[in-house]
């Protein structure tokens, strides 16, 4: 029981690792000698995906198989899926060369009003230095009318595979429900994210080193409606609160506001998930947060399905304030 325990709460605590992380240091990534001692339960699950005729459980195999496998893997479901999105979004984030141009190509060509279609432009423009090529990414990004950072996708289509396939295999079995979500949670946080980090390297976010303190105002405008449509309308958590910190950084009237809500909805999720565990126990918990991530298919929709469940509301009333942060004991 204690390494459920420890793995529940892992799977509550993983958002303020994430942001974190990904705010100043990048991509995250879970190695395979991380992973734990059910390695080769988790390798025996990639195996039995790998061969599904469903290119989306094809491509979920393909980013957590290891290199000698990956890339063949990769550029097979490329071609099985190339009006997916979520399936180009696995091969641009996972390959290399030539088969990952060919999948951003892909990407622009599907979902090219998804403002994350275009963090692939904006890591190459940022990375080479070129300022006239992230100028045009962002632009892209501003002009977008969603966010989709396919944590949630990687979450549902990992739950999904589960109830397709019977029971995951487990160290000692049959995984329960319970351990079948937390894979789900740390697949996805491994393997979904993408790194923002280029974006609050062009927007001057604090905290990034070489970053133009004082941009002009074309690119302020973009970046402030990046970080509006991200803190507004993304579907994590995640990209919320990296759409607040583009809120601040470019000092827009927006900013109060976002992070209230912000504040509200990450205290709402955490107390969610303390106060579920509580009363439900683990087992019950994370049956319920399965279902309604299959039903609500997205966090924030997960995040308003459990509050309405609780009498809460998503939104906080108007009156209410985050509550000051107590500055630490004198040592």
């Amino acid at each position: 029981m204690r390494g459920k325990t420890f793995r529940t709460r892992a799977a509550a605590s993983w958002l303020a690792i994430v942001v974190a992380a990904q705010a100043h240091a990048g991509d995250v990534h879970i190695g395979r000698d991380q992973a734990g001692p059910s390695m080769h339960a988790t390798d025996a699950i990639v195996e039995m995906l790998a061969d599904s005729p469903d290119p989306r459980f094809a491509a979920l195999a393909a980013s957590a198989s290891p290199t000698d496998r990956r890339a063949a893997r990769l550029a097979d479901v490329a071609v099985r899926a190339p009006d997916d999105a979520f399936v180009q979004w696995v091969v641009a984030s996972k390959a290399e060369g030539a088969l990952r141009a060919d999948a951003i190509d892909a990407l622009v060509r599907i979902a090219p009003d998804d403002a994350a279609t275009w963090l692939f432009a904006l890591s190459q423009a940022v990375a080479a230095g070129d300022d006239a090529a992230t100028a045009a990414a962002l632009a892209r990004m501003a002009k977008a009318d969603r966010f989709d950072d396919r944590y949630s996708a990687f979450m549902v289509e990992w739950l999904r595979a589960a109830q397709d396939h019977g029971p995951f295999p487990g160290a000692d079995g049959p995984r329960s429900e319970h351990d079948t979500t937390v894979l789900a949670v740390s697949f996805a946080s491994a393997h979904a994210l993408p790194s923002f980090r280029p974006l609050t390297l062009a927007c001057g976010v604090p905290g990034d080193a070489k970053v133009a303190v004082d941009l002009d105002p074309v690119r302020r405008d973009d970046c402030r409606a990046i970080g509006l449509l991200l803190a507004a309308r993304g579907d994590t958590l995640v990209s919320r609160g990296i759409g607040g910190a583009v809120l601040r950084a470019v000092d827009a009237p927006e900013r109060d506001e976002q992070a209230r809500i912000f504040a509200y909805q990450y205290g709402a999720h955490t107390n969610d998930i303390a106060s579920s565990h509580e009363l439900m126990g683990e087992e019950d918990t994370m049956r319920t947060l399965a279902a309604d991530w299959r039903e609500g298919g997205t966090e924030m929709a997960v995040l308003e399905r459990r509050l309405a469940r609780a009498g809460v509301p998503f939104l906080p009333p108007d009156d209410w304030r985050a509550p000051e942060r107590k500055a630490p004991p004198a040592p």
